[in-house]
């Protein structure tokens, strides 16, 4: 099944649905994703938070961290 759980503008804003997210380090993971968004990442496709998620399982198969790649990005 195919979810949504948050939504980012590029340096405006973003938002999270918990609806579905059953664990603390799940909505943080999340979080972190969508605020990448708002700074500027887009999806990747490394073993990253940045990796994009259609569903629970994919979502927890993130780590909580952003890879590398990103990181580089961000500077």
């Amino acid at each position: 099944m195919n979810f949504i759980f948050g939504i980012a503008s590029y340096g405006r804003g973003a938002v999270v649905s918990i609806f579905r997210l059953d664990s603390l380090k799940l909505i943080e993971n999340e979080c972190i994703h969508e605020v990448g968004h708002v700074l500027g990442l887009g999806h990747c496709m490394d073993y990253c938070v940045m990796r994009f998620s259609n569903s629970l399982y994919e979502a927890k198969q993130k780590p909580g961290y952003l890879c590398e790649k990103c990181k580089r990005k961000l500077k």
